[in-house]
């Protein structure tokens, strides 16, 4: 549940080819992250859990494919959705997560 008056965390997409580029995927209360969610694979990079409203709530998936970085909404009922999609300039290249 939302705090009033309390900023949300901003869950963003970024990209290094030749330059950053940022992009916003979702606006979320409480943002969890951690290899119990998933991810770590070559194809999925992450999985995080977004606490928000009705609009942003579930988890997000960062996936890997030849010449594209995807995030994937899954909500209530394992339902996908494509929020955001980065062609690479490469057609084959993959993208990797960033490592500490």
């Amino acid at each position: 549940m939302r705090i009033p008056g309390r900023p949300r965390s901003v869950l963003e997409l970024h990209v290094i080819e030749g330059r950053h580029h940022v992009e916003p995927v979702a606006q979320c209360d409480q943002i969890y992250t951690g290899t119990a969610l998933g991810g770590g694979t070559a194809r999925e990079l992450q999985v995080v859990l977004c606490d928000g409203d009705w609009n942003n709530d579930g988890e997000y998936w960062l996936i890997s494919e030849a010449g594209v970085v995807s995030v994937r909404r899954v909500s209530a009922g394992d339902y996908q959705q494509t929020v955001l999609e980065y062609r690479l300039r490469d057609t084959k290249a993959r993208a990797v997560a960033k490592t500490d």
